[in-house]
């Protein structure tokens, strides 16, 4: 009654909604974002931001390998403050709250706008442009599903 065409465009759309609505539960349930914050927009704050960012990463990815990601973060704020202080040579504040995101595609993930998870590092009066991206889970760890459905995808689309 339908021809392929049709019928591969049907397809396409539904599995385009089971991928948004997974990345819909993702957000609301698993996801962590990381905020780092410039003092500034001199050239040398927003150097040091990425400074920062690099060190502190390598220290929440280690915390993130636990059974309690949100609670080892929140165990180490106090160290990433200090890290970051070292670095900046400012004062910088470490938190773990909630934060409202517009959608964004990060990564080849759609993330819809909502309230995260974020560990947000705010260096000096935080009045500079900011550098944000998902630390948990990691890229590699939750696009498994995705992958194997375009791939799927593609291959009915052949025939």
């Amino acid at each position: 009654m339908f021809g392929k065409k049709f019928r591969q465009s049907a397809l396409l759309l539904t599995l385009s909604l089971l991928l948004l609505g997974a990345a819909y539960v993702r957000s609301e349930r698993r996801v962590i974002r990381m905020h780092v914050i410039a003092r500034s927009d001199t050239e040398n704050d927003q150097r040091i931001k990425r400074q920062v960012r690099s060190a502190l990463l390598q220290e929440v990815d280690a915390a993130l390998a636990s059974d309690t990601p949100r609670e080892s973060l929140e165990a180490l704020l106090p160290r990433l403050e200090q890290r970051a202080e070292e670095i900046a040579q400012i004062p910088v504040t470490a938190s773990l709250g909630q934060e409202s995101y517009p959608a964004r595609f990060d990564s080849g993930s759609f993330l819809p706008a909502g309230r995260y998870t974020a560990l947000r590092i705010t260096l000096g009066e935080g009045e500079g442009h900011n550098w944000w991206g998902v630390v948990y889970p990691r890229e590699e760890e939750d696009t498994g599903l995705h992958w194997w459905l375009l791939d799927w995808l593609q291959g009915r689309l052949e025939k």
